[in-house]
């Protein structure tokens, strides 16, 4: 099995130039971004007969579903998720009020 030990910053580069050279990791630990360019290009393996084997929609049901849907493309599923970074906008109510504006009701835009 290889392994790949490359920064986080530069996995889906060095994963495209291994991929290319045929000379991939067999596990690679990269962004949710990167399943459309990998697998558009053919570097990742369709995980769904694998899923089959282990009950389908009954096995995927323990992750999230928007969490999978990030790991499809083109209707096959390439990656399971393993943590979510959700975000968080976050401002100062004070500096609303000083400019006259509700913080109980920000603008949209």
């Amino acid at each position: 099995m290889v392994r790949d030990d490359s920064r986080y910053g530069d996995k889906e580069s060095v994963f495209i130039t291994q991929s290319q050279a045929k000379a991939a990791a067999d596990i690679a630990h990269v962004s949710y971004r990167a399943i459309r360019p990998l697998g558009g290009r053919g570097f990742l393996l369709d995980l769904t007969p694998f899923v089959q084997k282990e009950g389908g929609a009954k096995y995927l049901a323990q992750w999230d579903a928007a969490a999978l849907e990030m790991c499809r493309y083109k209707g096959k599923l390439y990656c399971l998720p393993d943590d979510l970074n959700p975000l968080v906008l976050m401002y100062n109510t004070q500096h609303f009020r000083e400019v006259g504006l509700d913080p109980g009701k920000p603008p949209t835009t």
